[in-house]
């Protein structure tokens, strides 16, 4: 998806960063990294580019907050939850079974 020829023209780069974006709603925030990582030099010079580099930089900061919150709800608190906690837990240890 990715080769020096795919990147070519400005307008193939700026497709790509779009198509990054779109994709990082399918939960798959890597993708807005991604976007970052490869389009973030360019993305100061080419308005359109910049509004999805800054969209996705904004959307991975903002999934990534949410999930270490979640992971540190349920790895640290889920005990302090009580029965809530069993509830929301998917992978319940052998020793919460009655």
């Amino acid at each position: 998806m990715f080769s020096e020829q795919s990147l070519e023209t400005p307008e193939k780069r700026l497709q790509i960063a779009r198509r990054l974006w779109f994709l990082g709603f399918l939960l798959l925030p890597w993708c807005w990294l991604l976007n970052v990582v490869l389009f973030w030099k360019e993305a100061k010079t080419v308005p359109e580019m910049k509004k999805h580099v800054r969209r996705s930089l904004i959307g991975f900061i903002i999934v990534t907050i949410l999930s270490l919150a979640w992971m540190f709800t349920f790895g640290f608190l889920q005990d302090m939850l009580g029965d809530f906690g069993f509830y929301l837990a998917i992978n319940r240890p052998p020793s919460w079974h009655s």
